[in-house]
């Protein structure tokens, strides 16, 4: 099952996916794919980081209002993603955005990788509903980070995780 972590910005969104791939990976399951923190994307199996945003304009990138997103660093986290998938590992995307929106960005890779249902995917609440809307046919568990719960949060989606692995 996909996993939706959604949230307004600077909810905890991210945080909770860190925290949620530490006990993954305190569990036996080594998680992959990649977060954005900040300026940079980090693959989470190597711990690997790349600039992910520059504000001055590049040749080679997508843009998304006065930032460039090199499409090398597209490329990074689309691999990160394709390898934990080649692994059987839970893949994290941070984040479903506005390039997403547009059809650029991570698109392509989530029409890729939730077919697969072992995708944790972080989305900003004012895109959720886009989101689940383009996404309708995978089977996902939305779960909505908040300044007070995003220290608990990701307890409650690992043990689901859990009890779904459980039941198979």
């Amino acid at each position: 099952m996909n996993i939706i972590i959604t949230g307004e910005k600077r909810a905890g969104k991210t945080r909770a996916a860190r925290t949620l791939a530490e006990l993954l990976r305190q569990g036996g399951t080594a998680p992959g794919g990649f977060l954005c923190e900040g300026p940079y994307i980090t693959d989470l199996a190597t711990g690997d980081q790349r600039r992910f945003l520059h504000k001055q304009p590049m040749e080679d990138a997508q843009y998304i209002g006065p930032f460039a997103i090199p499409n090398s660093a597209i490329r990074f986290g689309e691999a990160a993603v394709e390898e934990a998938l080649r692994r059987g590992r839970y893949a994290f995307i941070d984040e479903y955005g506005k390039l997403e929106l547009q059809g650029q960005g991570f698109r392509p890779l989530l029409e890729r990788c939730l077919p697969e249902e072992r995708c944790v995917v972080l989305v900003r609440d004012l895109n959720l509903d886009d989101f689940l809307e383009r996404f309708a046919a995978h089977q996902h568990r939305a779960y909505t980070a908040t300044r007070e719960n995003r220290d608990a949060l990701p307890k409650t989606i690992y043990k689901q995780i859990i009890e779904e692995k459980e039941k198979v």
